[in-house]
């Protein structure tokens, strides 16, 4: 900013040109001072909650088995709003011969998975993935629970997953079965046979294996 004088009081004309020498120089003004503004902080970001991966529908060896369910298999859950889920599946039920759903893989790696409704014929009671009389060939293909255990899982790794199971005998001849429980209303059931291999593993709301299913 460029400073600015003033006259000192002039007498006549003679004095103001006089008054011009005596002229004092304006004390400068201060340079205006901006307000202080307020310092603006930027709020710190949120870190974003990890989020579930999705099911990956076609893969079911990726598929957890819990006392929940197995994959988008729930149970509690309705048999026909889950089915079309089922993509890595076909739908082998014969609902004249028996309630049970069946699905059957695409994939030969891959066991089966049986749907068990209650009276309404939809509400799922129990879910058993089973390998049938091959399961040491399904090992790589099957669900499995936290621990890894699936079907095609040696006796060995069931035990050593899962040290305080009892053993009882099983559905079969020569089988073992073995349950563990979340104390509040629900099983997981794991069948051992002979080959020392587990064959199936049921996820149910009883704390004895039935037998039998359909008959």
């Amino acid at each position: 900013m460029k400073n600015r004088s003033i006259l000192s009081p002039a007498l006549g004309a003679i004095a103001v040109l006089i008054a011009c020498t005596a002229c004092s120089p304006l004390e400068p003004s201060a340079e205006p001072t901006s307000a202080p503004t307020e310092s603006q902080t930027t709020a710190p970001t949120p870190s974003s909650t990890p989020t579930e991966e999705p099911l990956d529908l076609a893969a079911p060896s990726s598929w957890t088995i819990d006392f929940a369910g197995v994959g988008p298999l729930t149970r509690g859950g309705s048999v026909s709003a889950e089915r079309a889920s089922m993509t890595a599946f076909v739908d082998d039920s014969n609902p004249e011969a028996c309630s049970v759903v069946a699905f059957d893989a695409l994939a030969e790696n891959v066991p089966g998975i049986f749907a068990v409704p209650a009276a309404d014929l939809d509400t799922t009671t129990d879910l058993v993935v089973s390998g049938d009389n091959t399961p040491e060939l399904l090992a790589d293909g099957s669900p499995t629970t936290e621990a890894g255990i699936g079907v095609g899982s040696t006796e060995a790794e069931l035990n050593a997953a899962y040290p305080d199971l009892l053993a009882q005998p099983g559905p079969g001849a020569d089988s073992t079965h073995y349950t563990l429980t979340d104390d509040a209303g629900g099983y997981i059931h794991f069948t051992v046979y002979p080959t020392q291999v587990v064959q199936s593993i049921a996820i149910s709301e009883s704390e004895a294996l039935p037998y039998e299913y359909c008959g």
